[in-house]
């Protein structure tokens, strides 16, 4: 009933939007309803995977939907080759930037990697395998997908996973270097992982791919190839070696959170200004 006497139905991912557009569908296409933007994630990156029939019935139900919203331009592009007359948007995507951490030197007799994540795109095999030979590097990885049978014969690599908010921020304080290792995505998968070591002042190495560079260039993320073990090493020991300069990326990557133009009120602005349309 909510639903039906809005204006407008924002939803976060294809699993919500989907589900709307076949209540639309149900109560009749021609019942006077709200305006419906559905914002995709996964959806695209998995279309390939579907069954005829199931690209079929998505494809049906999308006609419910009155604009289409996507994180990153290769996304879009997937969006707008199957649905050439659809309005579609790109959203990036943003976390409540108001809580940031000073920048600093981050150096340790013993540098400690973090990686976290739940995404189905982790690319965790790669992250061990350029790390585990460095005995003198440690790499932590909180994620409640990551098998812990990889880290089987690396002792400097353990799988964890964390119980609240607080286990989570000590372990950024801990950290000398945020990995975000990812296989080939069109969503920009990492991109909350990114922002959230962005605002505790975190130099990040992260995998180009997804279209993360529309959100932090060059001069902010050290970025790395798809499946490229031996370039996250590098980076790493990089990063080691220079602790001041990958400061100054961190701090790069930091001034993009907020007024740089990226964050939840950017965010929720965009939607503001897209519903208005």
């Amino acid at each position: 009933r909510e639903m039906f006497e809005s204006e407008v139905i924002w939803t976060h991912t294809e699993s919500q939007f989907l589900a709307i557009a076949l209540l639309f569908r149900l109560h009749g296409p021609d019942r006077p309803r709200p305006k419906l933007l559905g914002q995709s994630v996964w959806l695209f990156d998995r279309w390939q995977s579907f069954s005829p029939l199931r690209r079929a019935f998505f494809s049906h139900l999308v006609k419910f939907v009155d604009l289409l919203t996507v994180h990153s331009q290769e996304n879009h592009a997937i969006a707008h080759r199957l649905f050439p007359d659809k309005w579609i948007e790109v959203v990036p995507f943003g976390i409540p930037e108001e809580d940031k951490s000073p920048v600093r030197v981050r150096t340790s007799n013993r540098p400690e990697v973090l990686s976290v994540g739940n995404d189905e795109h982790r690319d965790w095999p790669t992250a061990i395998a350029a790390l585990k030979g460095l005995q003198d590097v440690d790499l932590t990885i909180i994620s409640g997908r990551a098998d812990p049978a990889l880290a089987a014969g690396a002792p400097n690599v353990k799988i964890v996973r964390v119980g609240n908010n607080a286990e989570l921020t000590a372990a950024f304080e801990r950290a000398t270097i945020m990995l975000v290792p990812l296989r080939a995505n069109h969503h920009a998968s990492g991109i909350t992982v990114i922002q959230e070591a962005a605002l505790r002042g975190l130099p990040v190495i992260a995998t180009e791919t997804g279209g993360l560079r529309d959100y932090f260039d060059d001069t902010a993320v050290t970025y790395v190839p798809v499946g490229d073990a031996s370039a996250i090493c590098r980076a790493v020991l990089a990063i080691v070696d220079d602790p001041e300069g990958a400061s100054r990326k961190a701090a790069k990557a930091q001034a993009r959170m907020g007024s740089g133009g990226l964050g939840a009120g950017a965010f929720i602005a965009q939607h503001i200004q897209l519903s208005r349309k």
